[in-house]
């Protein structure tokens, strides 16, 4: 049977997180610079973007939300590449308030390196109160259940006692010493704070701009998919899929190809629906085994899936726990490693991705079953990362045993030989 191998940088990360509690951090160290402008709300529109990665109608951008309103102009100003007095602002009452913007992992599946953030903020009227700005940065990856914080950047250089002239404005610009904040990145977090100075009438920030800049991640070299079969079965069949979404080609789950929408009624989903045989569907608790053609020592795989809280009831969920196993016989299973946080249970309707962590796996065939207490699991995509397996080549000393155990077992045949001659 096969077992899990862990790699030695698998073993010095458990190593230090066991013995210090955290994780080190892959990237290097944030590097913020704080501007301002004393007399003018616009001094900064010369270097807002209109194509970085957040930007209202590029491809890679998804949506935007904050959990507190703006107090008065729209939200989408924050990232519409648009200078003036385009822009939102939240009073002191207002802040704290947490804006995500997310990103389309559909069109780049390993998510985005993220290299600069930058954050404009300013108003004529009350402006050296409304141009502080303060936020706190995180980033979450693709597939990760949790945020990561990057540090809180304050940018205040005006005071009460610095006259309160009608405009001014702030830029706080982050990049990293190594060029990238963060990888593999879906959603960038700003947590927006009250700096606490008021004009006497208006307290708070208003952020004109918010431009993300960054590129796809590289992706691991995808591993080809001979073939899979569902619940043990044969090739070709498909016992627990729904007959209403069933994968139709036997390849729907390994041809790169993505729903067009969230409606689970687009043919691209593969639906698995919780009634016992004999019901009308199969069970939403589908073994899914893939054939790698070859033993492959495995970096990841990402499922993508739909998560819909307005459709069917709200009954179409996220997958609860995947349990994952490998093979070299397609016989002999390794015993099942549960991942659950990396599936994502909370907002409305979105097609989502999970990246599980494979490092140290290897093995020609991969298991997954798939649990979920809810009545529908529909699962579009399924892919690996890795490289093939590299035959073990005996380490010099082991090599000489071998050699020398050879030779002793050489020495009396020829000595029997020649006793017989």
């Amino acid at each position: 049977m096969v077992t899990p191998r862990r790699t030695a940088a698998a073993l010095l990360l458990a190593a230090l997180v066991a013995l210090l509690g955290v994780v080190p951090d892959a990237h290097g160290a944030i590097v913020p610079d704080y501007q301002n402008s004393p007399t003018s709300t616009n001094a900064f529109d010369g270097l807002i973007s209109g194509t970085d990665l957040v930007n209202a109608g590029q491809p890679s951008f998804s949506s935007v939300v904050s959990t507190v309103a703006p107090l008065v102009f729209p939200l989408p100003q924050i990232n519409d590449g648009a200078g003036g007095s385009s822009g939102a602002f939240w009073d002191g009452s207002r802040l704290p308030t947490t804006v995500t913007f997310t990103l389309d992992t559909g069109i780049n599946l390993g998510g985005y390196d993220i290299t600069q953030i930058r954050s404009i903020a300013g108003f004529s009227g009350n402006g050296q109160a409304q141009s502080n700005q303060g936020f706190e940065l995180l980033t979450r990856a693709v597939g990760a259940g949790s945020f990561v914080s990057h540090g809180q950047f304050d940018n205040v250089p005006f005071t009460p006692g610095s006259g309160m002239p009608a405009q001014a404005s702030t830029m706080t610009t982050l990049t990293d010493s190594t060029g990238v904040i963060a990888s593999g990145v879906e959603q960038v977090r700003m947590v927006l704070i009250d700096h606490g100075y008021s004009s006497g009438t208006w307290d708070g920030s208003f952020y004109i701009e918010v431009d993300i800049d960054g590129a796809p991640t590289a992706a691991a070299p995808v591993i080809p998919v001979s073939s899979y079969v569902y619940d043990g079965s044969g090739p070709g069949s498909q016992p627990s899929t729904s007959p209403a979404f069933p994968d139709t080609s036997g390849i729907e789950l390994t041809d790169g190809l993505f729903p067009t929408s969230t409606a689970f009624g687009d043919s691209r989903w593969v639906g698995f629906r919780d009634d016992p045989p004999p019901g009308p569907g199969g069970i939403s608790h589908p073994q899914v085994t893939f054939d790698l053609g070859a033993a492959h020592e495995l970096d990841g795989a990402l499922i993508a899936y739909l998560h819909s809280t307005t459709q069917a009831g709200g009954t179409i969920t996220a997958p609860e726990e995947v349990l994952l196993s490998v093979s070299d016989d397609g016989a002999s299973f390794s015993t099942p490693v549960s991942f659950t946080a990396e599936f994502d249970h909370s907002g409305g309707d979105q097609v989502r991705s999970a990246m599980l962590d494979l490092s140290g796996f290897t093995g020609q065939y991969v298991r997954l079953d798939f649990h979920n207490s809810s009545q529908w699991t529909f699962l579009t995509e399924v892919s690996f990362t890795g490289s093939p397996a590299t035959a073990v080549i005996p380490e010099p000393v082991t090599a000489v045993l071998v050699t020398l155990s050879l030779a002793g077992l050489v020495r009396p045949l020829r000595r029997r030989i020649a006793e017989r001659t």
